[in-house]
């Protein structure tokens, strides 16, 4: 790869700006800027794209979204493999013990982030001297709570009277250590969408990240399995970004420009520290009000509802914050971009979170084994709260984008505190009435969601309910064919594998018919993919 020149940050010709260098000035500066090449790009490619590149430029991110796919599919694949066989090697008290002390290391690692990889992201401009600010910022704010959470843990260990929960925090403390070495290159990569190199180190993260803690598991460490598998991915992560970083690109300690990071960072932290302690809290009550077996139940049906997430949403965001930046520097109609990714989301989130909901007991008893039946309600009604977020996929990115995160920062402040609420009137009824309490307090977030949404955007309420009515049409039609499998399948007894399998299929072939017949925006998108890849397998015109 081209490596990335950075000028001194300071002098008479140069100030560090990541500028590109003028190919007819011998890679100089100019103007007084530094000469500094985005990492991996060509010199004179940077900017504004020429009229004749721009198709380049478009083929650029359709290539980007593919490895950004590619990326969290290859990770999620890992991570149900891994999650298979850890469940059969792990007893859910141990996964239950190292989910209590993650929630601890979670919330550290939201005030760590402090919203630095996005300022450097989103800036117009990274200077050497952003860089530095940024790498010492992070620095100061990991080490810090390295300390604290080492501090905590035995109080942590103590109020939850498990010896267990004091080791592993110890451990996954080490991680904030080794973090700042490579979370700065990383945040750069993701400005110049170099997403080919992320997906090479998070590949090798994850398969790290996976080998350690079988390995570990099946050595007889239990719950510190995970603590250790946790570490190794970080190394190979900061090991990685060490490989690929430039040699010219240096980081430094500096406090000029700090301020400015953390102006950034304010909104966007308070946004995401609501946002993840409320995903958070329900496992810390329960590990509270009732044991740790359940903590491992509500867990273990909470990642199996999130796979979604991680499969869909979390692949294609990386192109939607810049997307919809673009549409607001071009003054062009935000609504109908946002009505369009509504009805793209619940398309494909209703038909799966219905399906998931109605196999949930097959789908765990054959990816987690007999003894995670107490998670198949669990899981039922964590569905809906993940039908409910399709209601406003991407709101907060979306927002930010918009000049919302103010906004943003509100609206998941006030379904924070409506789930406490909700939350002490209804944790003494056990673990299924506190799942169900979290979809409650989802349905007000969506509330709170539209209406912000509807300020900053001005879409139609009559064009977003007819999208939402035919995504409802669409998920109940796409569902006959694959029920009518699995009540028949019943019949014979096949094995839950077969059936799960028989299933699956036959429902991702009803919904590209669904599609076809309902003439759903979405099914042209789908048939062009098809017909890119799998021509023999399009569903073409008549």
């Amino acid at each position: 790869m081209s490596g990335a020149s950075v000028a001194p940050a300071s002098g008479d010709d140069c100030t560090g700006k990541y500028r590109p260098a003028r190919p007819d000035l011998g890679g100089q500066c100019r103007a007084g800027r530094a000469a500094v090449y985005p990492l991996g790009r060509q010199q004179g490619t940077a900017g504004t794209y020429p009229a004749k590149t721009r198709g380049r430029a478009v083929s650029g991110v359709r290539r980007a979204l593919f490895i950004t796919f590619l990326d969290k599919y290859s990770g999620l694949l890992i991570g149900i493999m891994s999650t298979v066989v850890l469940s059969r090697l792990l007893t859910p008290e141990e996964i239950g013990v190292f989910s209590v002390a993650a929630v601890f290391v979670f919330l550290a690692t939201i005030l760590r982030e402090f919203g630095i990889g996005d300022y450097l992201v989103q800036a117009r401009e990274v200077t050497q001297t952003g860089l530095n600010a940024a790498f010492t910022l992070m620095l100061t704010t990991s080490w810090v709570l390295a300390a604290i959470l080492w501090g905590i843990s035995g109080l942590a260990a103590d109020f939850y009277h498990e010896p267990g929960v004091e080791g592993v925090i110890h451990v996954l403390a080490l991680n904030f250590i080794l973090v700042p070495f490579g979370a700065i290159f990383m945040a750069l990569l993701r400005r110049e969408m170099k997403f080919g190199i992320s997906y090479r180190i998070h590949l090798a993260q994850n398969i790290v990240h996976a080998g350690t803690g079988i390995s570990l598991a099946y050595w007889g460490l239990g719950y510190m399995s995970l603590a250790w598998a946790s570490l190794a991915g970080v190394v190979v992560t900061v090991l990685g970004a060490t490989w690929y970083r430039p040699k010219t690109l240096r980081l430094g300690l500096a406090f000029s420009g700090v301020g400015k990071v953390m102006r950034f960072g304010g909104w966007v932290m308070i946004s995401t520290v609501c946002e993840q302690l409320a995903g958070r809290v329900p496992e810390l009550l329960i590990g509270k009000v009732q044991n740790m077996a359940q903590v491992g139940f509500y867990s273990r049906a909470n990642g199996l509802v999130e796979m979604f997430d991680q499969g869909v949403m979390q692949a294609a965001a990386p192109v939607v914050m810049p997307h919809f930046s673009r549409l607001k520097r071009e003054d062009e109609e935000i609504a109908t971009h946002f009505l369009k990714v509504v009805s793209y989301i619940v398309a494909v989130a209703w038909p799966f979170y219905m399906l998931l909901a109605l196999m949930a007991e097959p789908v765990i008893r054959v990816l987690y084994g007999d003894q995670w039946g107490a998670a198949v309600p669990l899981a039922q009604a964590l569905c809906a709260f993940g039908a409910l977020k399709a209601f406003t996929p991407y709101a907060g990115m979306i927002m930010r984008s918009l000049g919302g995160a103010r906004d943003e920062a509100l609206v998941q402040s006030g379904f924070f505190v409506l789930l406490l609420i909700i939350l002490a009137a209804t944790y003494t009824y056990g673990t299924q009435a506190i799942a169900w309490s979290v979809v409650l307090a989802g349905a007000g977030r969506v509330l709170f969601l539209l209406s912000r949404l509807k300020h900053l955007i001005g879409f139609s309420w009559r064009e977003y309910c007819t999208v939402i009515l035919q995504g409802g049409l669409l998920a109940l039609f796409t569902l006959a064919i694959p029920l009518a499998a699995w009540f028949g399948l019943t019949f014979v007894h096949t094995a839950a594998w077969l059936g799960f399998l028989v299933v699956g299929g036959s429902a991702f072939i009803s919904w590209l018919l669904v599609l076809r017949l309902m003439r759903h925006p979405l099914y042209a998108e789908v048939d062009g993919l098809i017909g890119r890849y799998l021509p023999s397998l399009a569903i073409r015109k008549k």
